[in-house]
């Protein structure tokens, strides 16, 4: 089935809505954890959504369509899943952003399998997936130490 310009439009709005509340679950997720390493790694992660919600704004600008500025409701669960996490603990945290990352996983997924996406366009959902992947799987290692409570919910940044 072909897809008109529209529907593209309205796909890559739906990723920039997902990106736009992954970057808010790492921002809570990084005022949760201490350990520097998993702080750089949930700001690479942040970063690569950010990079991503601003290349599908491009895209869809290019569509002749307006992007979507910010998430949607899903925020509400994404950073919800990281602020319930560390009422158990650093792991907790780190295991929701994980669970963020497997249902961007799927959205990608689900947006590469989709007919009649134009060519250009669906390299960059196949570069994002591709991405997606990567941060779900480098979630998934074992931190040995990490299992030790939050400190209260307060922000790692007044934790200093």
């Amino acid at each position: 089935m072909a897809r008109t310009i529209k529907d593209v439009v309205a796909l890559l709005n739906r990723l920039i809505q997902l990106d736009h509340d992954a970057i808010e679950s790492c921002k809570a997720a990084m005022d949760r954890v201490t350990r520097v390493e998993d702080r750089t790694q949930l700001g690479a992660i942040l970063a690569d959504h950010r990079r991503q919600a601003e290349e599908l704004a491009f895209v869809v600008r290019n569509l002749g369509g307006d992007p979507a500025s910010h998430g949607d409701l899903r925020v509400v669960l994404t950073k919800g899943k990281v602020v319930l996490g560390a009422l158990s603990g650093e792991r907790a945290v780190l295991e929701a952003v994980r669970s963020n990352e497997a249902e961007a996983v799927a959205a990608y997924g689900d947006a590469v399998a989709q007919r009649g996406i134009p060519v250009d366009v669906m390299a960059v959902l196949e570069r994002h997936l591709a991405v997606e992947r990567r941060h779900h799987a480098a979630l998934g290692t074992t931190r040995p130490d990490s299992n030790r409570p939050a400190s209260d919910s307060a922000p790692a940044s007044s934790r200093r």
